[in-house]
């Protein structure tokens, strides 16, 4: 008899997930009320079918941010809090908004040398504007996803990705960002934004993006506020 092997869910899956649901769900859940819970719940399943939408148009992690708005119960409060955050982001970097979240992205060439992650001293200047308007917006967590090209061997762009989203992770923290709100994972190759058939796809591919979402804090505050 043939059985099926149960589904194996990818790095950026679970992300999606633990985004999405936030300490808030972990920890919160007795004091909130029904609507506060269907909107944790809500955003969980919308972003994950956004990530499954994302996945086939191969735009995977964006998909699974933009389809957090799928079922997020958000207002005005957070609507306008993050188009604040995201209006000053977008004079000093690579700026998107998507749904509820913000998408931040830096090119490897920009951050790091050929091979290392060592982020280099001329991309400091960059990291101190973003981390003076991060820290200016506290009621966000932000999610540090490092990426690669598929040149060389999976596993060790895997590693790479890594190491390169921790440093920047730690460039935040010594910059004032709260370390408990800020978190790194690496992807290596497994979600290009362009083909890695072509020297200009693979530079787009190697890239660090911050993933910024309201937290728990500004979401009740949103769900009990006028029209929340």
């Amino acid at each position: 008899m043939h059985r099926t092997s149960p589904p194996r869910f990818p790095r950026w899956v679970i992300l999606t997930l633990t985004l999405a649901l936030g300490a808030g769900w972990l920890t919160g859940c007795e004091g909130m009320t029904r609507t506060q819970k269907g909107a944790l719940t809500g955003t969980a399943v919308g972003a994950g079918i956004g990530a499954l939408l994302g996945q086939k148009g191969g735009h995977a992690g964006r998909g699974a941010l933009i389809g957090g708005a799928v079922g997020a119960l958000s207002g005005g409060l957070i609507g306008n809090y993050m188009d604040r955050q995201a209006q000053e982001l977008e004079k000093v970097a690579d700026t998107q908004r998507a749904g509820d979240g913000i998408i931040v992205t830096m090119r490897d060439k920009i951050l790091f040398d050929v091979d290392s992650a060592t982020v280099k001293p001329a991309a400091m200047v960059s990291l101190d504007k973003i981390s003076a308007v991060l820290t200016k917006y506290p009621k966000t967590t932000i999610t540090v996803a490092g990426h690669t090209d598929n040149t060389g061997r999976a596993d060790y762009n895997l590693k790479l990705s890594e190491r390169r989203a921790n440093a920047v992770r730690f460039a935040l923290a010594e910059r004032g960002v709260g370390a408990s709100r800020v978190t790194a994972m690496g992807f290596g190759a497994d979600n290009p934004v362009a083909s890695n058939t072509t020297p200009e796809g693979r530079a787009e591919n190697r890239r660090v993006e911050l993933h910024i979402v309201p937290n728990d804090e500004l979401r009740k505050e949103d769900a009990a506020s006028p029209g929340g």
